[in-house]
């Protein structure tokens, strides 16, 4: 579509603020590069240990793994 990444999180922003969308943190997986089905609604919420059900490896940092996600509401 070659849209620039920051028009479109300013998209997602604006349908955020209307209430169209939902936004939340999922962990990533450095160990297995895969992401964990784990969602959090704030910062706060992300626990110190997390282990990847995917390959069982404790993820160090997982703010440092989190990526934002919107929920079509």
């Amino acid at each position: 579509m070659k849209i620039d990444i920051r028009e479109i999180y300013k998209a997602l922003e604006i349908l955020s603020d209307n209430g169209l969308l939902e936004q939340y943190l999922e962990i990533y997986c450095p160990n297995c590069k895969r992401y964990t089905g784990d969602f959090f609604k704030t910062i706060g919420d992300i626990p110190k240990e997390i282990y990847c059900e995917n390959c069982d490896e404790e993820i160090l940092n997982p703010l440092e793994h989190a990526v934002v996600i919107y929920k079509v509401l």
